[in-house]
């Protein structure tokens, strides 16, 4: 009888901190997160938004600059997502295409980020082709919710990185 009792404790312990780890993940509003696999490192970075515009630049544009929240002001991120639409985007699932074929695609999207820190050089990554974002235009906001998009950093072909975000603008 205390076998059992003992694994159930340990049975429960392990489901809340499996609750734990996935509520962890969920994100902010206006707060995107990169996470990367590369040859020498896992690393996830949190970036929180320090400012954001959404204008028409050629293609409607919602641009966000965000610091590291576990250390602000030592790495930055800038997230350009440009939608492909005539006036303001309906509500939907986007296309992501790359920013050279975004001309040619209705109701696409590009989606890059540049990541700056003061011990490396700019990283460069845009959104690879053939994956869908979920854009909503609602009473004047544009909301934008994603989880684990496929990036893929440019020149290094082998890193792994995925985008996930939670933005209103």
């Amino acid at each position: 009888m205390k076998n059992i009792i003992i694994l159930l404790c340990l049975a429960t312990g392990l489901l809340s901190s499996c609750k734990k780890e996935n509520q962890s993940k969920a994100l902010t509003l206006n707060t995107w997160r990169i996470d990367e696999k590369t040859q020498g490192h896992d690393a996830s970075i949190v970036y929180s938004q320090v400012s954001g515009t959404f204008s028409t630049q050629g293609y409607q544009l919602l641009e966000m600059h965000g610091d590291d929240v576990a250390q602000p002001m030592l790495n930055h991120c800038w997230l350009k997502i440009y939608i492909n639409t005539i006036g303001p985007p309906p509500t939907g699932e986007y296309k992501i295409v790359p920013y050279n074929k975004l001309a040619t695609v209705s109701n696409a999207v590009c989606i890059q980020t540049v990541q700056n820190s003061n011990t490396t050089s700019d990283t460069y990554r845009e959104a690879n082709e053939g994956q869908t974002a979920h854009i909503l235009l609602e009473n004047g906001n544009i909301n934008i919710q994603f989880d684990n998009i496929n990036i893929a950093v440019k020149d290094r072909p082998d890193d792994k990185s995925t985008l996930s975000v939670n933005l209103r603008k």
